[in-house]
């Protein structure tokens, strides 16, 4: 298997991802959300420090926009290939009859 990852990266680990790709992108996701309310943690307990309040105002906005983990997934997704013809739906959930 080609890496279609910009780093080096164990061909295992690209594996079990491709086989568990909304897995990892939720996962993705739940980090993205803690990153967020740590960044705001931080800025709410450190207010007299302004520089380290700008970056951490800046990261929790960074981590809660657009959701990157879905960007992550679509960007992935089409570089190699594993979506069909009706696109990345990555956050369904398979309705069961």
């Amino acid at each position: 298997m080609t890496n279609p990852l910009l780093v080096d990266t164990p061909a295992a680990w690209i594996e079990t991802v491709l086989a568990n790709f909304n897995s990892f992108l939720l996962d993705h996701a739940a980090a993205e959300k803690k990153a967020s309310g740590m960044a705001i943690s931080m800025l709410s307990h450190y207010p007299d420090r302004i520089e380290l309040v700008a970056a951490m105002a800046d990261l929790a906005v960074e981590e809660l926009t657009a959701s990157s983990a879905h960007r992550l997934g679509v960007d992935l997704g089409d570089r190699i290939g594993i979506f069909g013809a009706q696109g990345p739906h990555l956050f369904e959930t398979p309705r069961t009859a």
